[in-house]
């Protein structure tokens, strides 16, 4: 059953790879070819998954010893949603989609988009995560319910075997447990599933710390995330979770089913995250107040605290998670091991502000001057590698080469702790654009990085009287006046980010007569023309690409195929 939900998961990232060239081109053979494979496919794994539930609900109904009568009663409510609701959630999502501004030519039936549009569509309405929830959730009780069977015939756990598994780690990261959970319980045995499906091991026991039930102070921050405590017969073994920008609310399947109804905790969540980001990594200030790094280290010496002396700790973050691992390690060497998923970068400025100790002052002027000039010579990765790399810190990046965050790494004083690994798919043919020195100068930059600055400056005391969107609203409306920005460099800087962002797909070209986006009234009433025409330029399939390629759900399968040992 969960090779089954990875199936589906695979169609949908397999789809959204052809998203780039039928954007560039509605006659692009090679994506119709690979179009019609692809609902092939999906109608072969729809078949197989009628028959895999129905099989399920019949051996649930029928008097069994496998599972405890409110278990079971439990798992057949999930498998009748799974089996009742896929055509209501088919027309749901539809609808959903209907209403969001879209470009005028997406509602012509005969375009590529429009046929991957839609067969994503059915894809979602299999409703993979709702199957990998139940193989889960039906693996961890039956291995809670008859463990002291089970542990005679599993496999002696070896200790280390799990930071290496890239598997098991990408399905820790891509499991969302929630932030605030109550039924600690349930997830507990969820996770001793996990590390059974991918070691044939079974730990003896399973412990869950979630940050914000022992820091409550964390949630300000937008910090989120947990400890999983696996003891085995011969060890005991910590993996320090921390969370990237994921859109879902405190229980996710809430936002899975009804992404609206999410939508204000979940920026919230992304507002919070995008604010350590653009002060501690683009800024390379410390602003202690919203400081997740200082709460994350808070929370590990709480953890480490309550475990014996000989446990092994190994860190694990995806986006602004896996800047938490690496930040982490390279002041406090707080872990054995760690990994990260298109993990935001570490800023040296930031980190020589709070741990200057930390290098000798010809070290840090050599740190800093190489990552000025991108330690694009050989000299300077040698010397990038000696104070910063795998041997010292036992960090592995991965990641998407062209994933949005990949941005930060080519900005000054950024830099990646460990070794780095980071797939490319040129077949995609997807225009995003990392480097973004190639077309915006250095001046350009900075005032991007000090007008994102003002942004989270401005509303990060937002309360009653106003509400954070609205005060959204507000910023972009009066950015670029004056005060923000010289009269006569503003149509300059505009053309150079507006050319960064159709080289990069965002935007369309500007051609007139070419279809544009549909702007709701609600939207244009409160900006000038120049910014509605830009707005109109936008290109939501390649927005919702980028976002897609970043998060775990889409980033895990550039490294599915990937052969190379962690």
């Amino acid at each position: 059953m969960l090779n089954l939900a990875h199936q589906f998961e695979r169609m949908y990232f397999d789809a959204k790879c052809l998203v780039p060239r039928a954007v560039k081109s509605n006659y692009d053979t090679i994506v119709s070819q690979q179009l019609s494979a692809l609902k092939s496919r999906l109608t072969r794994f729809a078949q197989q998954r009628e028959q895999l539930l129905m099989v399920l609900k019949r051996n649930l109904s029928q008097d069994s010893d496998i599972l405890a009568l409110r278990a079971g009663q439990a798992l057949a409510t999930q498998l009748n949603r799974l089996l009742e609701n896929r055509q209501s959630y088919l027309a749901y999502l539809k609808d959903l989609r209907s209403r969001l501004p879209r470009l005028n030519q997406d509602s012509e039936p005969g375009t590529l988009l429009k046929q991957i549009n839609d067969l994503l569509l059915e894809v979602q309405a299999m409703d993979d995560r709702g199957i990998k929830d139940l193989a889960i959730d039906l693996g961890g009780m039956i291995f809670t319910e008859h463990s002291s069977e089970l542990q005679q015939t599993m496999a002696h756990y070896v200790p280390g075997t799990l930071i290496k598994n890239r598997d098991f780690l990408l399905a820790l990261l891509g499991y969302q447990y929630p932030a605030d959970s109550e039924a600690k319980t349930k997830y507990e045995q969820a996770y001793r599933y996990l590390v059974w499906n991918y070691s044939l091991s079974l730990p003896e026991k399973v412990q869950i710390m979630a940050i914000r039930d022992v820091l409550p102070a964390a949630k300000s921050t937008g910090l989120s995330g947990y400890a999983i405590v696996l003891t085995f017969e011969n060890t005991t073994e910590v993996f320090v979770l921390f969370k990237g920008t994921e859109f879902y609310t405190t229980e996710p399947k809430t936002s899975r089913f009804n992404p609206l109804a999410g939508w204000n905790q979940s920026f919230l969540e992304a507002y919070r995250d995008w604010r350590y980001n653009v002060q501690a990594i683009l800024l390379g200030e410390d602003n202690s107040r919203y400081s997740q790094l200082g709460m994350a280290k808070q929370f590990v010496n709480l953890v480490q605290a309550q475990l014996p002396a000989d446990t092994h700790y190994y860190g694990v973050g995806h986006s602004l998670g896996g800047h938490l691992v690496q930040t982490l390690q390279l002041m406090y060497k707080c872990f054995d091991a760690g990994y990260t998923l298109n993990a935001a970068p570490v800023q040296l400025l930031q980190i020589r502000q709070m741990t200057p100790e930390l290098f000798s002052f010809k070290d840090w002027d050599h740190l800093l001057q190489a990552t000025v000039t991108g330690g694009s010579r050989a000299s300077e990765q040698e010397f990038l590698q000696a104070k910063l790399g795998y041997d010292r810190y036992h960090i592995t990046n991965e990641g998407f080469a062209q994933d949005i965050i990949q941005v930060f790494y080519h900005m000054h004083f950024n830099v990646y702790v460990g070794k780095f690994n980071a797939p490319t798919r040129p077949d995609m043919a997807y225009p995003f654009a990392v480097d973004v020195s190639q077309y915006l100068t250095a001046e350009q930059q900075r005032f991007a990085a000090y007008t994102l600055g003002e942004f989270f400056k401005e509303t990060q005391d937002s309360g009653a009287d106003q509400s954070l969107m609205v005060q959204v609203v507000n910023f972009m409306r009066h950015w670029g006046k004056t005060h923000h920005l010289a009269p006569e460099k503003r149509q300059q800087f505009t053309a150079a980010y507006t050319h960064w962002a159709v080289v990069s797909g965002l935007l369309k070209p500007d051609i007139p007569n070419r279809n544009r986006l549909v702007v709701p009234d609600m939207v244009t009433k409160y900006f000038s023309s120049g910014k509605i025409a830009i707005l109109r330029r936008l290109q939501p399939d390649m927005l919702e690409l980028l976002l897609y390629f970043h998060i775990v759900d889409g980033a895990q399968y550039f490294l599915s195929d990937v052969q190379r040992p962690l």
